[in-house]
Formats: C-alpha cells, structure tokens, sequence
C-alpha cells in the first residue's frame, strides 16, 4: 500500500516552508501532531502518510536535540 499524505498535513509543512522565523523539529511535530489528531478517523493509507509526517520529525527532534532550524534546514521529504 502507498502511503497519501492529508491534505491538511501537507498545509501543516507548507506553512513552515514559508515562514522567515526560526523553529525547530519540535515546534513541527507538534503542529504535524495536532493536525493528525483532528483529522480523526482516516482511510488505512491516509493515516500511515499523516503517521509518517509525524515520525519524521518526531526522530530528528530526538537526533538533533529540538536546536533551531529554519525552513533550509529541515529534514529532507522522500518519497514512501
């Protein structure tokens, strides 16, 4: 099964992407975390993408320890 991110997960990342103020992997997750808990019960493959969104950041934030980033930063996208 492919995994299909939300759209409302995706608008989560866009809005990072255009911001000018620093943040970090946390401040991401977070967000990604509160997005995916309202969209309530999801299709099998729309729950795994909005999951995987959410580990992304949840693993680097542990990595890099929740220091500052800006949007060039971030972790790269691959595709699942």
């Amino acid at each position: 099964m492919k995994p299909t991110i939300p759209i409302q997960i995706e608008e989560v990342i866009a809005k990072f992407d255009r911001t000018t103020s620093p943040f970090n992997e946390g401040d991401v997750k977070q967000a990604l975390v509160g997005a995916r808990e309202g969209l309530g019960e999801l299709a099998e493959a729309e729950n795994l993408g909005a999951w995987a969104e959410v580990l992304e950041f949840a693993l680097t934030e542990t990595r890099h320890g929740g220091v500052p980033i800006s949007v060039r930063a971030r972790p790269e996208r691959r595709a699942l």
